[in-house]
């Protein structure tokens, strides 16, 4: 699993960051337990994405992130989540400017009035071979 979320900070096509990005989130709503264990990992590497991305915050890939971050922070923020966020990493410096920025990134993700549809609400299956 770590390997595949180190796989989201390489050059790699959109398709495949959201087959990731989709892949963590089944692991999220099944198993919190191997979620918590690569959480911090996920959080830092999704991170370097939505930092990279930036303002090109419409593109599939910014919002699945996003999504996905959200749901994190809803479900373990009781867990000591911020504190496991901090510990280990250097919030925003000039050392790391073109790294991640976790204020840019808990700015955009906590937004009270950003509203991001919940994809767990089943609609039209879209299959890929039919894109």
């Amino acid at each position: 699993m770590k390997q595949i979320i180190d796989l989201l900070t390489e050059d790699i096509s959109e398709e495949n960051k959201l087959l990731i990005l989709e892949i963590l989130k089944c692991l999220l709503r099944r198993s919190d337990h191997l979620t918590a264990m690569v959480l911090s990992k996920q959080i830092l590497a999704l991170g370097k994405l939505m930092t990279k991305l930036g303002v090109r915050n419409s593109e599939p890939v910014y919002l699945k992130a996003k999504q996905f971050l959200k749901s994190a922070f809803l479900r373990f923020a009781v867990a000591g989540l911020f504190v496991l966020m901090f510990k280990n990493q250097t919030v925003s410096d000039s050392s790391n400017a073109g790294d991640v920025d976790l204020f840019f990134v808990l700015r955009t993700v906590i937004d009270p009035d950003d509203v991001i549809p919940d994809q767990d609400v089943r609609g039209e299956i879209i299959y890929l071979r039919d894109q």
